[in-house]
């Protein structure tokens, strides 16, 4: 709480320093990793920030802690690392719950970095084993809108739609 406090308040300096110390006692902690490095960032440390961003992602990956993700894979598209966060996601544990509830969010990182097809892909597959979602289908719709997929796109914002009919966002999308 202290580290976070320092960073909230710009002390960003004794933030890194407070992070980095409590890195001795959780070493692959992803959250600890993602912290350390904006906090790098911050001090315009780029190469030292970036090091952090791909610890998280190791860290992530040895100790499990899939809730992450996505947290892990936007830090990764802020240092456009695209790869590397295409295949953390892919690579994902998908039987984890805390990985299958981040679809939407882990689909638009994959849609923001050109992956339109993989993010289909992700969304199809977690809708064969997920609940009906309106957010499943707007996330959908805008990766098939980005790639180009114009009327497949307003197909899901319609099935958004019939999920949620007062979804605003897609409505303004349609």
């Amino acid at each position: 709480r202290d580290a976070e406090r320092l960073q909230a308040s710009g002390e960003f300096a004794r933030a890194e320093a407070a992070f980095g110390a409590l890195l001795t006692d959780d070493p692959d902690s992803p959250y600890l990793h993602l912290r350390l490095s904006e906090a790098r960032q911050s001090l315009g440390q780029y190469r030292d920030a970036r090091a952090a961003a791909l610890a998280a992602e190791a860290g992530m990956r040895r100790t499990d802690r899939w809730q992450a993700l996505p947290y892990v894979t936007m830090r990764l598209l802020a240092f456009d690392e695209r790869q590397l966060m295409k295949r953390a996601i892919t690579s994902a544990d998908w039987s984890k719950p805390e990985v299958l509830t981040q679809a939407p969010v882990l689909s638009q990182h994959l849609w923001l970095s050109g992956g339109y097809d993989e993010a289909i892909d992700l969304i199809d597959r977690t809708m064969q084993r997920a609940h009906p979602s309106a957010l499943l289908h707007y996330s959908r719709a805008n990766a098939l809108r980005y790639g180009g997929r114009i009327d497949e796109a307003t197909e899901a914002l319609e099935d958004c739609l019939a999920l949620d009919p007062g979804h605003p966002q897609a409505h303004w999308t349609l």
